[in-house]
Formats: C-alpha cells, sequence, structure tokens
C-alpha cells in the first residue's frame, strides 16, 4: 500500500539514493490518497524535496526481465520482453520524467495501426508493473503513469459447437481432424496441445499427462477416449517430440488457428464467436451436459478454482431447464 497510518495522520514513502524519506499527508484517508494520487501522476515530488535519481530504464527493464525469467513459464516470459523490447526501441532514450508522454505517444500509434485493445492493454500493465519494480527495490522514486487508464475491452460473442457442427468439423478437417478429436476429446488449451509430445502420451494406462501448463492447476493427467486413442495410435512417423507438427515438422503456434478456420469454412460452418478455445469450451460443456460433477471438470480442465467450472456447469442447466420447460403443455 503506498500510504500508512501512523497514529492519526496518514503518510507515504519515497526512497532516494536507497534512503527513506517519509511525508505527512493528511489525517483523512481519502485526502491522503488524493495527495499521493497527485505527487506520483503529476511529477510534483520536487516540491517535496524529492529529487530523482534518472536511473536509466533500459536497465530496469532488463533487472525486471531478469527477476521474472526464472519464476514464470518460458512463452510467458517471451511474450514479456517481446513487448517491453517492441516499446523501447520506439521510446528510444525514454526516461523517467518522459514515460508518460512517451508511452502515451506509443499507445496512440499501436490504436492507429489497428491494435486490439487487449493487446494495448497488456503493454500498459506491464509497464506499470516494471516502474512499480523499480519502486520496491528503490531504484526510483515514483511511478508517472500509476493511474494510466486501461482501455475498455469489447468482448466478442462466445459459443461452443453443436453435435451437428462437430461431425463437419470433423469430416472436412482432413489431417487437422485427430488435432480437434484432441481438443474435443480432452479440453486441453492451445498451449497445452502444442506442447505435447509422444512421452507425455501413455497407450497403456490410456492417459496424457499436462506439463506444459500455465498454471499449477493445469498440471494434470487426462484420460483418452477410445477414439481418440485410435486415431493417435493411427498416426504416422516417429513418436518422439511434439506430437503434433506442422508439414515442415515444426511446432504448431499462431498457425493452428488460420487452420482451424480454414476448416471451419470447408465444413461451412458460422465462425462468429467461434475460436480455439471453442473447442475446449465445447468439451466443457458436453461434460456438463452429461451431468458431470463440477469438482471432475475442473480436475479435467486443469481451473484454479471450481468457480469457473461452475459458471460452465450453470449456464448448461439454465438451457436443459428451460428446454424441460418448453415441452410442458398444459392446455
Amino acid at each position: 500500500m503506498p500510504i500508512r497510518k501512523i497514529g492519526n495522520t496518514w503518510y507515504t514513502d519515497f526512497y532516494v539514493n536507497s534512503k527513506r524519506i517519509r511525508k505527512k499527508l493528511s489525517t483523512n484517508k481519502a485526502t491522503a490518497q488524493r495527495i499521493y494520487k497527485d505527487l506520483v501522476s503529476k511529477n510534483q515530488l520536487a516540491a517535496f524535496g524529492i529529487v530523482q535519481e534518472g536511473y536509466p530504464l533500459d536497465k530496469l527493464k532488463n533487472d525486471f526481465l531478469c527477476e521474472l525469467k526464472p519464476r514464470i513459464l518460458p512463452k510467458t516470459y517471451h511474450d514479456y520482453e517481446t513487448i517491453l523490447n517492441n516499446a523501447f526501441n520506439q521510446m528510444r532514450g525514454v526516461e523517467l520524467p518522459t514515460l508518460r508522454h512517451r508511452l502515451n505517444g506509443y499507445i496512440q500509434a499501436r490504436l492507429e495501426s489497428k491494435k486490439s485493445a487487449k493487446i494495448l492493454n497488456r503493454t500498459i500493465g506491464l509497464f506499470k508493473r516494471l516502474v512499480d519494480y523499480g519502486i520496491q527495490t528503490k531504484v526510483i522514486t515514483f511511478n508517472p503513469i500509476a493511474d494510466l487508464k486501461f482501455f475498455k475491452e469489447k468482448r466478442s460473442p462466445r459459443r461452443v459447437l453443436t453435435a451437428k457442427e462437430i461431425t463437419d468439423l470433423l469430416t472436412h478437417s482432413g489431417k487437422y481432424k485427430v488435432i480437434w478429436l484432441t481438443f474435443l476429446s480432452t479440453g486441453l488449451r492451445h498451449s497445452e496441445l502444442v506442447n505435447l509430445t509422444w512421452n507425455d502420451v501413455d497407450f497403456d494406462k490410456g492417459m496424457i499427462s499436462v506439463k506444459g501448463s500455465k498454471t499449477e492447476a493445469g498440471i494434470r493427467s487426462v484420460p483418452i477416449c477410445p477414439d481418440l486413442k485410435t486415431k493417435l495410435g493411427k498416426m504416422s512417423g516417429e513418436r518422439e517430440g511434439y506430437v503434433f507438427k506442422t508439414g515442415a515438422g515444426t511446432q504448431f503456434k499462431n498457425n493452428l488457428l488460420k487452420r482451424f478456420h480454414e476448416c471451419l469454412k470447408r465444413a461451412g460452418i458460422e465462425q462468429e464467436g467461434l475460436n480455439i478455445h471453442s473447442l475446449r469450451h465445447t468439451f466443457a460443456t458436453l461434460l456438463a451436459s452429461s451431468n458431470t460433477h463440477p469438482k471432475h471438470i475442473q480436475t479435467l480442465l486443469g481451473h484454479k478454482s471450481a468457480i469457473t467450472s461452475l459458471d460452465i456447469y450453470t449456464k448448461v442447466y439454465t438451457e436443459d431447464i428451460k428446454a424441460a420447460m418448453e415441452k410442458i403443455n398444459i392446455s
């Protein structure tokens, strides 16, 4: 918390050259919060006798990434590194006093190049974490972007595949059929599926070990249904390395999404509201429709909390109740 109460008065701490400077704000918490916000967002620290140190932001970025690297997944680290490097390359020579202005200019340019609100918010959020890290490690004294607003993200309508659409998709997918079938039969996340190796598939026990997950809860074992087991067993090629590869023998990444939409188009399926995650969501919905217990759904999907699983279950249950009520004919 940036402010703290000592007795009846609220204070805040800043650090200059690793030396703490404590400043009195107000006896009223709301007023103290407003004063603190004005200090960090309007760069008025000089009025309090606090002079910034001019710590190089490029060095701060490297320190920040170095600390994150052993604590996050390699893919996440790569994403963070790419976002920050792209921004710093465009804002060459940026310093703390000009960070807010330069970052706003960078965001505006990205907005004009049609980048989504989600991507822009990731950039803003990562920069806030970067500067907060500088404050926590006491190499800088204030955060000039602490109150920078996020963009409102438009949520696209999402839906699941119907039974007919599942059949049509698998019929018109050729060599990709086994990939979509794996999604639909296991509920794996996109990242989990593309990282799946043959060492993770145990044909004798009929289980898939999910190791390349984003969360601790995601590390789990998922049963292989008989149809999928047969299809995987018939796949040609040596059983080593990644299970699913491109024609060039490399790992699937974002190119899998393009192939998914191509297959939807060939099958004549309306694509509005559908993406790769729809396959996982379809799996979850099928489980809920068959009255699978929410805790079992949570385990199979690798959800950290049962709330997400319950949300899926409740929606399906509500639709089933509506369908049942519509069959009642009183007259």
